[in-house]
């Protein structure tokens, strides 16, 4: 089976002339200034999810050192044998979380 590939182009750009033309009509009907406020709106959303994100990542990453200074700090011996399920889970520890956990085994 083959495939032409001028029909194909002709296609793709009938779709993308007429989702340029569709966008340009949509501008003209909210008009700029509330353009810009429903692009302001988006760009919020878009950056609270990540800092929201963020923010939950650095608070379960401090529950969990905090759990580990209650004494539930796991055997350190072959933290970095990539073989072991120790050395797999130390490589995706955050930065923050393995200086905190090198600093714990250094002081004992």
């Amino acid at each position: 089976m083959t495939i032409n590939t001028d029909t194909l182009f002709t296609r793709i750009r009938c779709q993308a002339q007429d989702l340029a033309r569709s966008s340009t009509e949509l501008a003209r009907r909210v008009g700029p200034t509330r353009g810009l406020v429903g692009l302001g709106l988006v760009a919020g959303a878009v950056t609270g999810t990540i800092v929201l994100v963020r923010y939950l990542r650095a608070r379960a990453d401090e529950q969990a050192l905090a759990g580990e200074d209650q004494g539930t700090l796991e055997d350190t011996q072959g933290l970095e044998d990539p073989t072991t399920t120790s050395g797999r889970r130390h490589r995706r520890l955050s930065r923050a979380r393995r200086r905190a956990m090198s600093a714990y085994t250094a002081s004992h």
